[in-house]
């Protein structure tokens, strides 16, 4: 979630996910930025893990 910039209600994923931890320890470039440090998160979680994202619009229903 942290990659994407994500909360919790925008993400879809199986059960698994909120099971499953890693540690990953990675070096950032000094002056990287919040996006770029992002960015960085995305190629990693692609190129380990093969990751594959898609985004979509969905309507949330309220709760009242």
């Amino acid at each position: 979630m942290m990659a994407y910039n994500l909360r919790g209600f925008q993400l879809a994923a199986p059960a698994w996910m909120d099971a499953a931890r890693y540690n990953v320890a990675a070096k950032i470039p000094p002056g990287a930025d919040r996006r770029q440090f992002g960015l960085m998160q995305q190629n990693l979680l692609a190129e380990r893990f093969g990751l594959k994202v898609h985004f979509e619009r969905r309507t949330r229903r309220s709760t009242s």
